[in-house]
């Protein structure tokens, strides 16, 4: 959940800046975006919520252009595509959940997708199981 994931990036001394959603999508608004964002922002966590994916593809376009890191949280958004593309495969990173109350369920854990061969080799590190 973006509660659990806000204390993680805190505990990094990270900050969170929160982005308010749409209200007619319940997904980030992607107008405020921009407003959002200063010279120091290193990342963006795109969340598709409710099998409602965010406008992914701007949102993509925006961190390319801006050199900003993308990570989508697709933990409600297994399966579902945005035009001929699979929610996960947009960000640098993606993240799905298989916790009990998600759509796709395995009783606890999830996985996480890179396009970063060395991180990915960390992440395997970190992992608690198997």
């Amino acid at each position: 959940s973006w509660i659990s994931t806000s204390e993680t990036i805190s505990q990094t001394g990270a900050k969170v800046v929160f982005v308010d959603i749409d209200p007619n999508h319940y997904v980030i608004d992607v107008d405020k975006i921009e407003n959002s964002i200063t010279k120091n922002t290193k990342a963006i966590l795109a969340v598709h919520t409710y099998g409602l994916p965010c406008d992914i593809e701007k949102i993509s376009e925006f961190c390319t252009e801006n050199s900003i890191t993308l990570i989508e949280d697709s933990s409600e958004a297994h399966g579902i595509f945005v035009n001929d593309k699979i929610c996960g495969t947009f960000g640098d990173y993606a993240t799905f959940s298989f916790y009990a109350n998600k759509h796709i369920t395995a009783g606890e854990g999830g996985m996480i997708l890179s396009k970063d061969k060395d991180n990915y080799s960390k992440f395997l590190q970190m992992r608690n199981l198997d």
